[in-house]
């Protein structure tokens, strides 16, 4: 028996309203004496404890959640996609943290995997807030945490927390997953390690984290970048042996590059093709990006498997006006012909 449509009384039961406006007591009322809490609601095999998680935003739903756990639902089930009550849960808003708080203190199991090899953890951690606040975020991966949520482990990606939490900048949550014991050095066979998501983003602050957490520094991955303009057809082509800063230098990310250089990244260290971190600021066309890289030797003269040197790569990418200054300022080695 699904949830009824309408009262015994007489009186139609809108469910949606009530979920969507977060109405409590119409809810209640309506859902007294249900026999089955955990019916579907839809084709896809949603319980009502999914539906209402996924409209919650404040305290009327933590009543409504705390109501329908009240009434036995199953805080562990699946829908027919697989997915778990913990896809539903919202981690932004009033009140969310105390939400999952409730599904934990139910027996809420947080290492079950989801439909993509993920834990809960793995997916709070994925969440990104483009205001930057993850105060939401941190309480929730703390409750997770305290719950005995496994830390170094990864999805089907091979992405760990750490990483995902890297990854969007969200410099809270990986503070506090390295103080639970987060490897930083984690990279499974995706090979992309926290300090390599951070740096291809930008997100300084999360490489100062890492960085005093022992995250090697030179630490090579398979990284992407834009093909050069005689291969333009290929767009992204993926390059055995990128370090983190050839990552932060070719995304223009001066700040993130300043902190690897301070802490000991070769300025020279090419990946495989032999792509160094001066080509990848000069094809950004970040003038002080280069300068910086040139004052503690970068080598200008360096050239990858194509026999392109940095000024090379900066006229491919139409930059060379913005970085062909800074090179004729600053003596050095010479320019191949």
């Amino acid at each position: 028996m699904g949830w009824p449509s309408h009262a015994p009384g007489g009186g139609r039961h809108d469910w949606a309203t009530y979920i969507e406006r977060g109405c409590v007591e119409p809810f209640r009322n309506a859902a007294r004496g249900m026999p089955d809490v955990d019916a579907p609601v839809d084709e896809g095999g949603r319980s009502m404890l999914m539906e209402v998680l996924a409209y919650a935003g404040g305290e009327p739903w933590l009543e409504i959640v705390k109501l329908l756990i009240g009434a036995g639902a199953d805080v562990n089930r699946r829908d027919a996609g697989r997915r778990l009550v913990w896809d539903f849960a919202p981690t932004s808003g009033p009140g969310c943290d105390r939400i999952w708080r409730a599904l934990i203190q139910s027996g809420l199991d947080v290492n079950t995997r989801g439909d993509k090899n993920e834990t809960a953890l793995m997916r709070v951690c994925s969440v990104y807030d483009g205001s930057g606040d993850y105060s939401s975020v941190e309480a929730i991966v703390r409750l997770l945490l305290d719950a005995g949520a496994q830390v170094n482990v990864v999805d089907q990606y091979q992405i760990s927390p750490l990483q995902s939490a890297a990854g969007t900048g969200n410099v809270k949550a990986v503070r506090v997953l390295l103080k639970d014991g987060a490897d930083p050095n984690l990279a499974a066979t995706s090979r992309r390690g926290a300090l390599f998501e951070a740096a291809v983003r930008g997100h300084a602050d999360v490489i100062q984290a890492l960085l005093q957490a022992g995250a090697r520094i030179d630490a090579v991955t398979l990284g992407s970048r834009m093909a050069s303009y005689p291969a333009f057809t290929s767009g992204i082509v993926d390059v055995e042996g990128v370090t983190p800063l050839i990552a932060a230098a070719e995304g223009g990310h001066f700040q993130a590059l300043r902190l690897l250089v301070d802490a000991g990244a070769d300025v020279n260290r090419a990946d495989a093709s032999g792509f160094t971190p001066l080509m990848g600021a000069a094809r950004a066309g970040h003038a002080k990006m280069v300068q910086f890289l040139l004052n503690p030797g970068a080598r200008r003269d360096a050239v990858d498997a194509g026999g392109r040197n940095a000024q090379k790569h900066a006229a491919e990418f139409q930059k060379l006006n913005e970085i062909a200054p800074i090179f004729k300022r600053i003596p050095g080695n010479a320019d191949p012909d």
